[in-house]
């Protein structure tokens, strides 16, 4: 099923991967209908799956995109602490995604496109009870969600649909537990769900963040290591 495209005047959406784990993610997240993009920071794994999911709306190929994400930040803030609506509220946590969107369309036409509910902001404790289809679902920051909130996400999906999982299990904010090890314990060899693994030699940021990575130790960082974790 095709949608109707976005118009030609918006500027189109070329994905160019950096490093070969890139175009590995790249061509997983086409082949798959779930893929995981676990590792560290820098490494472009939620700015390249907002790339494909613009991609995807632009071409017709879903009508709608879903960002979600926890509410949850370092320190433990809450979204309840946020003034305003849902959209208000969850600004700051899907910013970067957002600003992904902006660089082939305007602020306005972003803006324009959450109104009507084709660009949708959810958080993941209000996924529960729906299904989606014909959508794009981008879950951002998962290293802060439980294994039982993983699951509900993961069965919300319907017809038609693409799910990219992100996160970092070393910058868990849950009392040092991530989600991943569990995942990719379970689900590694499940038809249709593909794993890519982020290193610190695909951080593509800045060459000091792969530096700061590469010399700062794990053991000061809350997460219980695991085979997604190592």
């Amino acid at each position: 099923m095709e949608f109707t495209a976005i118009p030609q005047t918006r500027k189109p959406v070329q994905i160019t991967p950096l490093n070969e784990t890139q175009r590995v993610y790249i061509q997983t997240i086409h082949r798959n209908d779930i893929t995981f993009g676990i590792g560290r920071a820098g490494t472009g794994k939620t700015f390249l799956a907002a790339q494909v999911a613009l991609k995807f709306m632009t071409e017709g190929l879903v009508r709608k995109i879903v960002i979600c994400r926890p509410a949850i930040e370092a320190g433990g803030e809450k979204i309840g602490f946020l003034p305003g609506a849902i959209n208000d509220k969850m600004d700051p946590y899907i910013r970067p995604i957002i600003d992904v969107f902006s660089k082939y369309w305007s602020m306005r036409t972003v803006k324009d496109y959450m109104a009507e509910g084709l660009i949708e902001i959810v958080p993941l404790a209000y996924m529960r009870g729906r299904t989606f289809e014909d959508i794009f679902i981008i879950a951002d920051e998962m290293q802060n969600a439980t294994s039982d909130q993983l699951l509900m996400l993961l069965t919300r999906l319907g017809k038609g649909r693409k799910m990219v999982i992100t996160g970092d299990p070393i910058q868990s904010d849950v009392n040092g537990y991530s989600c991943f090890n569990t995942a990719h314990g379970i689900l590694r060899n499940v038809q249709d769900i593909g794993f890519v693994r982020f290193h610190n030699r695909d951080v593509v940021r800045h060459p000091t963040v792969e530096r700061i990575l590469n010399v700062w130790p794990v053991s000061q960082i809350r997460v219980q290591h695991g085979a997604m974790a190592a």
